[in-house]
């Protein structure tokens, strides 16, 4: 074409009247089945790829009315030889705009265009943006049926994705792979048999540095409020309960080494804390093969590093330590030197308890003695050192109370102490008076035996009515105002008619 020529076929198309569409796109159509017919396909193998009469096929724009010649020039992709590849580049263009403009039919277009993209995304030459192409085509998948005889060439094709590099690396191949787990629940379990046929022929030790250790990076690394931090935390804590099985704990110990032990120590508290949940779920850290000294070095060292963790400058590390103080401890109560428990215990109680800095950690403190006091071991300790806590159900932050009252119901149903020696009786009523909805709930619950005895008679009701209006009147109120919550309707009934 001559630059100078001033004309421009696709703007002489969109100026044509929509009844001179239809009839281009029907003389079109006349055209290209009288093409075919005059060139059958059979004979299109057997022309010489250095002639200079191979046949060409000019792509066509959109006009709605184009869909029997658009599902012709489909229906040949198949028989296209390989010299034809600017014929197959136009056809699945067609085919890409058909499924994006949502024309009729674009469930047949989209099913093209997504196998063509879909093959191309797996050769070595493949570019960036193919398989981002792809990724905008992701949702055609949907339009095959997975137990129809044409999805079987796509599930071979989509299996080889699941392995090839190219999606691997790049963002929208990754979100690619990711999608294709949607497709059918049965086509699942064939991608993992796939995955796993693959690791059978690793070397463990890339197995063990590649990706596991990886994994271990990225728990520690990753944001909280990624959403792939809570699934990386899951598969590691696989790992961590199978540390019984041979080999595991020592393997634990080699990976996490380079890993932890930095995450503890770096500025950014949220990789610290990250840092601190992993090593507190996988306590101890141990390599089997180490004499008996050397182990006792590296248990005092793991204690020491909780000691760390409470002392932590940033609230968030020193709640995770709480946390994992409490988790040990309730599992270790009868093998740790009770000196080290003592100053763990005084050391939560004590100082982290009033942690006038941060109301969250104190609400930790509450929350995860819970988990201790289900080792009936620790009940005794728990005992003596807790009464000092009871100003605490005064606390000016609701949450603190909430859990203190919660872990005052823990002991109770525990059986670990009784529960008006660890926070006195004209305390509770005190706070039952003037708290809000949450606490009250909870101080009535914990108070309902002793002053609604349902298993007691009738005129107990009565005398447990009187002390306690004796006691505090206002608290009596609230007592009645949520009673209902814990006995059946049936004795609140016989309560009135008393």
């Amino acid at each position: 074409k001559d630059a100078t020529d001033p004309f421009d076929l696709e703007e002489v198309l969109q100026e044509l009247p929509r009844k001179q569409k239809e009839e281009l796109w029907q003389k079109l159509k006349t055209l290209l089945l009288d093409t075919l017919v005059a060139n059958p396909v059979e004979s299109w193998h057997k022309i010489d790829d250095g002639s200079d009469d191979d046949m060409e096929v000019e792509g066509a724009p959109e006009v709605d009315c184009s869909t029997s010649c658009s599902c012709a020039l489909g229906g040949i992709l198949e028989a296209l030889p390989r010299s034809e590849s600017h014929v197959r580049l136009a056809i699945r263009q067609l085919c890409e705009a058909w499924w994006e403009k949502g024309l009729e039919k674009k469930e047949e277009f989209g099913k093209t265009a997504f196998s063509m993209l879909l093959a191309k995304s797996l050769e070595p030459k493949c570019l960036v943006a193919d398989i981002a192409r792809l990724w905008q085509l992701h949702a055609a998948l949907l339009n095959f049926d997975y137990n129809s005889e044409e999805s079987i060439e796509v599930r071979n094709l989509l299996l080889q994705c699941v392995l090839n590099i190219n999606h691997i690396k790049k963002e929208e191949g990754r979100r690619f792979l990711s999608f294709i787990f949607s497709w059918d629940v049965n086509f699942i379990i064939i991608i993992h048999e796939t995955i796993k046929n693959q690791l059978q022929i690793l070397p463990k030790y890339t197995i063990e540095h590649t990706c596991i250790q990886d994994f271990m990076h990225h728990g520690v690394h990753l944001p909280r409020n990624s959403p792939v931090h809570p699934k990386v935390r899951e598969i590691l804590s696989y790992f961590h309960q199978q540390k019984m099985r041979q080999g595991v704990e020592q393997m634990l110990y080699r990976l996490y080494q380079p890993i932890i032990w930095r995450g503890l120590k770096v500025p950014n508290s949220e990789v610290r804390s990250n840092a601190a949940l992993l090593f507190v779920e996988v306590f101890p850290l141990r390599d089997l093969n180490m004499n008996q000294a050397d182990m006792d070095n590296e248990i005092q060292k793991q204690f020491e590093e909780l000691f760390n963790l409470l002392e932590d400058p940033h609230h968030l590390v020193r709640s995770t330590g709480v946390l994992g103080v409490c988790k040990i401890a309730a599992k270790y109560w009868e093998i740790i030197p009770p000196a080290m428990l003592a100053d763990l215990m005084k050391k939560i109680l004590c100082d982290l308890a009033g942690d006038i800095s941060s109301a969250d950690v104190r609400c930790s403190v509450f929350k995860c003695l819970k988990i201790l006091l289900d080792n009936k071991f620790s009940h005794p300790l728990l005992e003596q050192m807790l009464p000092s806590l009871k100003y605490s159900l005064h606390d000016n932050s609701e949450k603190v109370r909430v859990a203190f009252v919660d872990m005052l119901l823990k002991m109770k149903a525990a059986r670990a102490a009784k529960f008006w020696k660890i926070c006195p009786m004209e305390n509770l009523l005190a706070q039952l008076e003037v708290d809000s909805r949450p606490v009250c709930r909870r101080i009535v619950n914990l108070l309902f035996n002793s002053f609604f005895p349902v298993n007691e008679p009738e005129e107990v009701w009565c005398e447990r009515c009187v002390a306690l209006i004796q006691m505090n009147p206002g608290a009596t109120r609230k007592f009645y105002q949520y009673a209902y919550e814990h006995t059946a309707p049936t004795n609140i009934g016989k309560y009135e008619a008393l």
